[in-house]
C-alpha cells in the first residue's frame, strides 16, 4: 500500500471549473506551473477521491490521491484523545477559521456565516475546562475584538484582529496539543 496526498482549497463557484482544468493538466503533463505543485509526481496513482462541499458561502474543494509509489507525502489529521463533542467543535472551528484567514489573506472580508459560526463556536469552546483554560480570557477578548472589527467593516482592523487570534491559538495549541 502506497502513501497519499491530501489537498484542500476554498474556492468561489466560478473558480471550480478552472480547478478541474488545472488538475487535468497535472494528470496529463505533470504541470508544475498549474498552481498545484503539491500534486507533482502523482501520475502513478491507484485511487483519486474528489469532494466539493458548500461551506459558509464558498466551495471547499478536497482531493485525496493514493499513490502506488512510496514518494507521495502522507498527510494525517485528527486527534483521538479529545472527547468527541469537543473534537467536533474544534473541527468546525478549524474549517470556519481557515476560510476566514484565507479570505482575509486574499484581501476580502470573509462570509458572514463563517464569522458568526466561528464566534459562536469560540464562545462554546471556552466553556470546556481542561483545554487551555489559562488562555480562555485572552482568547475571549481577542474573539470579541475580531467580531467588533468585522462588524465595523474595516478590512485592515479585521485582518489585524484575525492575526491576533491566530497568534493566541498557535500559542495555546503549541502548549496543549
Amino acid at each position: 500500500m502506497g502513501n497519499s496526498i491530501k489537498m484542500e482549497s476554498y474556492l468561489s463557484a466560478d473558480k471550480l471549473p478552472d480547478m478541474f482544468r488545472r488538475l487535468a493538466d497535472v494528470m496529463e503533463k505533470g504541470a508544475v506551473e498549474s498552481g498545484l505543485e503539491a500534486l507533482q509526481g502523482v501520475e502513478d496513482f491507484s485511487k483519486i477521491g474528489i469532494s466539493v462541499k458548500k461551506e459558509f458561502g464558498r466551495l471547499l474543494f478536497k482531493i485525496k490521491i493514493k499513490c502506488k509509489s512510496e514518494e507521495c507525502a502522507v498527510s494525517e489529521t485528527g486527534d483521538a484523545e479529545e472527547p468527541l463533542k469537543y473534537k467536533s467543535l474544534k473541527k468546525r472551528m478549524k474549517n470556519s477559521f481557515k476560510l476566514i484567514f484565507t479570505s482575509l489573506g486574499e484581501g476580502v472580508m470573509p462570509p458572514d456565516e463563517a464569522v458568526r459560526s466561528f464566534v459562536r463556536d469560540s464562545e462554546l469552546m471556552i466553556g470546556f475546562p481542561g483545554f487551555g483554560d489559562a488562555h480562555y480570557e485572552e482568547y475571549a477578548a481577542a474573539t470579541q475584538s475580531f467580531a467588533d472589527a468585522y462588524e465595523s467593516g474595516d478590512l485592515a482592523a479585521t485582518q489585524t484582529a484575525c492575526n491576533e487570534l491566530d497568534r493566541i491559538k498557535s500559542h495555546c495549541h503549541n502548549r496543549f496539543k
